[in-house]
């Protein structure tokens, strides 16, 4: 009976990379209002997939990647901006901010096999990504000043 040596391994693997902390509808009204003159960039992984995200990087600077079944946010200057997750294709897309503005970046595991996989950002309305986030976790016990 190798299976009660096998289930156990497989949930670590699929745990692993998996989002902790408090919920998005737990600390939304706790998160601080978009810094004067920036604007604002939401990355959220909707997916509970175990697939290793390398990094994420707006215009070449690395940011926090969010865990599967989690979010992040991060406040920036008003420019044009290539959002780059570095994965197993370096799948990218560009957009242009300005102050005030949010923006909600859907990171998005598509299977093609058992082994091919592409990890690609999405852009996603507001209303949609806010339904979508309410259960995500955000890393750490509090939101943090991006």
């Amino acid at each position: 009976m190798r299976l009660h040596r096998t289930l156990p391994a497989l949930f670590v693997a699929l745990m692993w990379g998996c989002a902790t902390g408090p919920e998005y509808k737990e600390i939304q009204s706790d998160i601080p209002a978009i810094e004067a003159g920036k604007g604002r960039v939401y990355l959220y992984r909707p997916q509970m997939s175990f697939l290793y995200v390398g990094s994420v990087t707006l215009n070449g600077e690395e940011v926090r990647v969010p865990s599967a079944g989690g979010f992040v946010y991060v406040d920036k200057e008003p420019d044009e901006y290539e959002v780059v997750i570095d994965a197993a294709t370096n799948e990218s897309a560009r957009f242009e901010m300005e102050a005030g503005e949010e923006i909600f970046i859907r990171i998005t595991v598509d299977a093609g096999g058992l082994f091919l996989y592409t990890i690609s950002p999405q852009f996603t309305d507001r209303d949609t990504a806010i339904k979508e986030m309410q259960e995500l976790n955000y890393p750490g016990s509090s939101v943090d000043q991006p």
